[in-house]
């Protein structure tokens, strides 16, 4: 049995410090990146490479279809079962799953970008980046499909070779056309899909995994996929509630304000690092958890630790935060001053929910996340136009800390009532009495 003061061993600190800053330099590299590329362009043209960019994430997040934490979760169960033809039998089907709906959203995405080139970017004369983003959307899929399959083999060492190989790559190709004055939209865009389709080969070595797209599955994944599908829901609506953010901007401003907006938000994003490394590090562990006392006492590190970091990481960058903008992305950008405040904030509420929803992973409940998700959705449509109306395009930061303020309090008022419920089972002595099977 996985025994919980195995969390914080020696080995696994040294395992999780070499994860946690691999992730931190991918993050700073990344931010020189778009902070070159918004100092070289302007803040409309920066605005369009921000659409676009987005475009690519929403590929990554529904080629997922919930596959990625669904790996980790029952690879790991299987292997502490000792059950490793399951084990692979499930790499292999999960890759088999991704890589065709990837193949799938491509396709449908080249036949219709000249259409949401129009309607959707308001701008034809994006119909080139937006055709190569939907192809290289293929090659990213797959990089975080190899990402996941590192976690749950717990080879932390190996995922910030791939990662930084990825962005510093990237950086010096743009820093080359910056040099010699020759960075444009076009050519940034391409820069970011080509290398993320290279490093995909040196993935699959670190793995050491023969893959095949074509061999039949020998067991039965009815419960994995059911697990799938609910992620797969909340993963859908997570893109409504926080990956169209840009495009509201967008429609209801114009592309100059998307910038401002974006160049806020992609400072911003280095606290979904740490919210991501520090999620996907406890997932396997909580997995293997059988006894419910353990996994209460789980909960109480992961708020106590979680809160602390919350306090250490967003507090300073508040006060920091004039000085951080101007710093990497000019004095075009001081408007994006006040919506980097009110994002960090906001985000950093994800350290504490993220971690902790976990746990309700663990339990097997993934419709509660989705019922909380489904929840923040209709906090964001109401309030969007409210918020649009008094507060004009920062609102759209303000309506964003209200529904991740409320996904922090359903889920921790969550796991309170069920740790209360189940306190009654506690008392029972023997270990099988103890395993978690709702």
């Amino acid at each position: 049995m996985f025994k919980l003061n195995n969390f914080f061993k020696l080995k696994i600190s040294k395992d999780f410090l070499i994860y946690l800053i691999g992730n931190i330099t991918f993050a700073g590299i990344n931010i020189l990146c778009t902070s070159m590329i918004a100092r070289y362009l302007s803040p409309s043209h920066f605005g369009e490479f921000s659409l676009i960019y987005r475009i690519i994430q929403i590929i990554i997040i529904i080629s997922d279809i919930g596959l990625g934490q669904s790996l980790i979760k029952f690879a790991s169960e299987f292997n502490s079962k000792k059950e490793f033809d399951k084990v692979d039998d499930l790499i292999n089907y999960t890759f088999r799953l991704r890589f065709f709906v990837s193949l799938f959203i491509c396709i449908i995405g080249l036949l219709f970008s000249s259409t949401l080139s129009k309607y959707l970017l308001k701008n034809e004369a994006l119909l080139i980046p937006l055709m190569i983003a939907f192809m290289g959307g293929i090659g990213f899929s797959i990089f975080e499909f190899q990402k996941s399959v590192l976690l749950f083999k717990q080879q932390f060492n190996k995922i910030p070779i791939l990662i930084n190989i990825q962005i510093i790559s990237i950086f010096i190709l743009l820093a080359l056309l910056s040099i010699n004055s020759e960075l444009n939209l076009l050519n940034s865009i391409i820069i970011y899909n080509i290398i993320p389709i290279l490093v995909v080969f040196l993935g699959f070595f670190l793995i050491k995994f023969k893959f095949n797209l074509f061999k039949k599955s020998e067991f039965n994944y009815k419960k994995i996929l059911k697990f799938s599908f609910y992620l797969n829901i909340s993963n859908i609506l997570l893109i409504l509630l926080n990956r169209t953010d840009i495009f509201y901007l967008n429609f209801f401003f114009d592309v100059e304000i998307t910038g401002i907006y974006s160049a806020a938000l992609n400072m911003a994003a280095f606290l979904n690092v740490l919210i991501s490394t520090i999620t996907f590090f406890i997932l396997p562990k909580v997995s293997e958890l059988l006894d419910m006392k353990e996994i209460k006492k789980a909960f109480k590190i992961i708020l106590k630790y979680s809160t602390l970091l919350y306090i250490i990481t967003v507090i300073p960058t508040v006060f920091l935060s004039d000085h951080i903008i101007l710093l990497f992305f000019g004095s075009s950008y001081d408007r994006s001053i006040l919506i980097f405040r009110i994002l960090i904030i906001s985000i950093g509420l994800g350290l504490i929910t993220t971690p902790a929803n976990t746990l309700i992973l663990k339990f097997n409940k993934p419709y509660i996340y989705t019922i909380m998700i489904v929840s923040q959705l209709l906090i964001f449509l109401i309030g969007t136009p409210i918020f649009f109306n008094f507060f004009g395009y920062i609102g759209f930061a303000y309506i964003t800390f209200i529904f991740n303020l409320f996904g922090l309090i359903y889920v921790i008022s969550y796991l309170l009532l069920y740790f209360r419920k189940k306190r009654k089972e506690l008392i029972l002595t023997e270990p099988n009495d103890n395993l978690i099977n709702d």
